[in-house]
């Protein structure tokens, strides 16, 4: 009777023991498909995220991929190490900035559709573009971001402002030289002088790099060859500066019967390269060698947030 009993403990026993087994096992492969579909999720965020990213935000510093998005940008541009190099009119033609406001705007419509957005995740796609006026707002400038010197490239009609970003601040203390063309295509100009106030001092530099000195440099070239009304008697200036001072060059006409705009070129804190609205279209080259080497360029007016209620997931721009 008492082995009886033992045998029939046994059973039992083991019997507990495989059926606890069998739970555990079961458990283990829930939360493995539990696991499995959390992964899953977190890949098509992050695919959908990445995708839309890449095709709007990150504007790329090499390769085919970049060409493309420089077709409908206010400017161009390239990069080269700690160099970023931009091409844009001074002043900036106004159907060029509402081209890229109506690209962003597009986009945010095209992504937030819920026939693109369940097509391509089944999650959830909000996106916020700038709105200018044409869509309902009131931004008039464009914003561009080169990483890690946060340096952020403010397109806007009157031209080009280079200054600090949301990512840390700024200044022209990051930089080691700034090289400047400016080019003068239209014929019935008649730019003739350059004034200049540089640190301190109402007169126009004309000194060369010196590399022992830790202050950024400057160096502007006037290119007039199309210019049949220019006269100027100087067509450069070059120097280093104290970014905490207020540095600028003016490109202006001196005479009675001036018809040309003046273009503004300062530098204090900031790089501003401007000129009025109604002025004659130039073009204008700048060549922003930074401190630290360019990892990322990317426009900054447009936030992507990809989500799955689900799983209480969300991916976002942090800016």
């Amino acid at each position: 009777m008492q082995k009886g009993i033992i045998f029939t403990l046994s059973i039992f026993l083991l019997l507990m023991s495989f059926v606890l087994l069998l739970e555990s096992n079961t458990k283990t492969s829930q939360k493995q498909n539990e696991t499995a579909a959390i992964l899953r999720t977190y890949q098509k965020l992050s695919d959908a995220f990445n995708n839309l990213h890449a095709n709007i935000i990150d504007l790329g510093i090499k390769g085919s991929f970049k060409e493309t998005k420089e077709r409908i940008l206010p400017f161009k541009f390239e990069t080269d190490q700690n160099t970023i190099s931009l091409q844009f009119g001074l002043p900036v033609r106004e159907g060029t900035l509402a081209r890229y406001f109506d690209t962003a705007n597009a986009f945010e419509i095209f992504a937030e559709d819920k026939n693109y957005s369940n097509y391509y995740t089944g999650k959830n796609v909000a996106v916020e573009a700038a709105k200018n006026t044409g869509w309902g707002g009131g931004q008039t400038s464009l914003n561009f971001v080169v990483e890690p010197s946060c340096m952020n490239i403010s397109a806007q009609q009157t031209g080009m402002v280079f200054g600090k970003s949301w990512c840390k601040d700024f200044d022209l203390s990051d930089t080691t030289r700034i090289d400047t063309n400016i080019i003068i295509s239209t014929p019935n100009e008649d730019l003739n002088s350059i004034s200049c106030f540089w640190n301190g001092t109402e007169s126009c530099p004309n000194d060369p790099y010196n590399n022992t000195d830790p202050r950024p440099y400057f160096q502007l070239e006037i290119f007039d060859e199309n210019c049949s009304l220019c006269a100027f008697s100087n067509t450069t200036a070059s120097g280093h500066f104290d970014s905490s001072q207020n540095n600028w060059i003016a490109v202006h006409c001196t005479g009675t019967e001036c018809i040309s705009k003046q273009i503004d070129l300062n530098l204090a804190g900031e790089f501003l390269a401007t000129r009025s609205t109604s002025g004659l279209p130039s073009t204008a080259l700048a060549a922003i060698t930074l401190k630290e080497r360019i990892r990322k360029f990317y426009f900054n007016d447009l936030n992507i947030s990809v989500s799955a209620d689900d799983f209480n997931f969300r991916m976002r721009t942090q800016r």
